[in-house]
């Protein structure tokens, strides 16, 4: 009995008839040797294969650059077309894809407890910080690791507010269980840990004066 293979898809943007016509061809004929199953769409596939070379990758879970030169984040096979190229490319390209699936699908399955403690792995992105509580937030995690309990009694935010920061935080791989403690009690919210804890993430600099006039912490200089 053959393996199970994990259906995945690929989708064409700007390639010229004849190139699609002969990958085409050649996806079906190399299909056996594939370690996914391959099926081509119209749009939004697992791959975008293109010829055209500026923003290869944007937008897509992976892109593949058919051409004579390389670009910078995306797949790439040379032209014209080698058999082993493609096979070698699309199963690396299909590996890659089921891993960041599993991943994914683990982390959404997974929610913190409100007691359990983690630590910010590394300062979240503008985008991710759209809105003033979020900078908040994440200022007061990146200060030290702390459960959910502890940052809604260090900002009070509600709970609910509070409680998605941080499974929005795990779905995005910013969070990390605290090596140092698994659990912080509410009546420890507010005292001063004796553990050392792990490195905090840092804000980036050009923030750090807004952070101090919103949380009301005065600068800190030469008495």
């Amino acid at each position: 009995m053959q393996p199970r293979r994990d259906a995945l898809s690929y989708s064409i943007d700007r390639l010229s008839r004849r190139n699609e016509i002969v990958l085409k061809s050649s996806m079906r004929v190399l299909d056996h040797r594939f370690r996914h199953r391959w099926t081509a769409v119209d749009s939004g596939g697992d791959v975008r294969i293109t010829a055209h070379e500026a923003g290869a990758g944007a937008g897509v879970e992976a892109a593949l650059h058919l051409g004579s030169s390389f670009v910078p984040d995306a797949f790439f096979v040379q032209l014209p077309l080698r058999a082993q190229d493609l096979e070698t490319t699309f199963n690396r390209i299909g590996e890659e894809l089921i891993q960041t699936r599993d991943l994914q699908r683990s982390t959404d399955l997974r929610v913190p407890r409100d007691d359990e403690v983690f630590h910010l792995q590394r300062w979240p992105s503008d985008t991710f910080l759209h809105a003033e509580h979020r900078l908040t937030l994440a200022t007061l995690l990146s200060a030290r690791p702390c459960s959910v309990v502890t940052l809604q009694g260090r900002s009070a935010l509600p709970m609910d507010l509070c409680r998605a920061f941080m499974k929005e935080l795990m779905g995005n791989g910013l969070l990390r269980p605290s090596t140092e403690a698994t659990t912080l009690s509410s009546t420890h919210a507010y005292g001063r840990s004796r553990t050392s804890w792990s490195s905090p993430a840092v804000a980036p600099s050009g923030l750090l004066a807004r952070i101090r006039a919103r949380l009301g912490i005065l600068p800190i200089g030469p008495r």
